[in-house]
């Protein structure tokens, strides 16, 4: 019996230890990332009362097996489930959204806030104002009508001054915007310099404040091309949008330069 039962016994832990393998497999595979709470809206800007808005949180993390909790007046309570939905406000002033979502261990929420401007509200203009320099470094008119073109001219350069290093300065002038009617005023000027790159890391590469002020001077600016956005903000919670290319252009002339012979 001993020598009969010594291959059955171990016939029975082969096949136990490979079932639980895998089991522990399966169980590896199992839900285990990350869960995050992610939503935009539409229109996300000059809301007025009213208004529907689109919330919408397909881009949360991950795509599938969540549950979805909005609340949009800060009580605390559920006003609405589902991956997207619509709402709207009746009195105007900034509003907090909170979203909270689920894969029924793990949650994540996350708040934003908006503003709701009275229905009468309207939007103001913004509008960056476009100027050249009269002439190139070759004193010829410099025609240009839709961008900021600007020439620095080193016209009497020693051959023992090899390096290009010379700066301008660009004023950036927003006083042709208008504020909307004549109740409203603009409260806010911001100017991003670089609208490819998110800076405030807010999902928007085009609002980044870099200068604040209806004209700012920006200085040490070396020469190539730049676009510049302008956003302005009125004193009904409206808001736009401008931008216009910035043209730095370079000239030199070495006054000693000769070609050996």
């Amino acid at each position: 019996m001993k020598s009969a039962s010594m291959p059955i016994l171990l016939a029975l832990l082969m096949l136990v230890s490979s079932l639980s393998g895998c089991v522990f497999e399966e169980g590896g595979s199992g839900s285990d990332g990350e869960v995050l709470a992610v939503f935009n809206y539409t229109p996300s800007s000059n809301i007025r009362t009213d208004d529907v808005i689109v919330f919408d949180a397909s881009s949360s993390m991950p795509s599938n097996g969540l549950t979805y909790r909005w609340d949009f007046d800060e009580d605390g309570a559920i006003d609405e489930t589902g991956r997207s939905t619509e709402w709207s406000y009746e009195t105007s002033g900034t509003k907090i959204i909170e979203l909270t979502v689920s894969d029924g261990s793990k949650s994540n929420t996350l708040t934003k806030q908006l503003t709701i401007a009275e229905a009468t509200a309207i939007p103001p203009t913004a509008e960056i104002a476009q100027y050249t320099d009269s002439e190139d470094c070759s004193d010829e008119d410099v025609d240009e009508d839709d961008d900021i073109v600007l020439w620095i001219c080193e016209m009497d350069k020693s051959m023992t001054d090899r390096d290009i290093s010379a700066t301008t300065t660009v004023t950036l002038d927003a006083s042709p915007s208008e504020p909307g009617d004549s109740s409203q005023y603009i409260t806010e000027w911001n100017w991003d310099l670089d609208p490819s790159t998110d800076k405030d890391n807010d999902g928007d590469s085009e609002n980044d404040v870099d200068f604040s002020g209806e004209t700012v001077d920006w200085s040490n600016v070396e020469p190539g091309e730049y676009e510049v956005n302008l956003h302005v903000l009125n004193s009904a919670g409206m808001t736009d949008s401008d931008s216009i290319k910035v043209y730095v252009n370079y000239a030199g002339k070495w006054s000693d330069f000769e070609i050996g012979g």
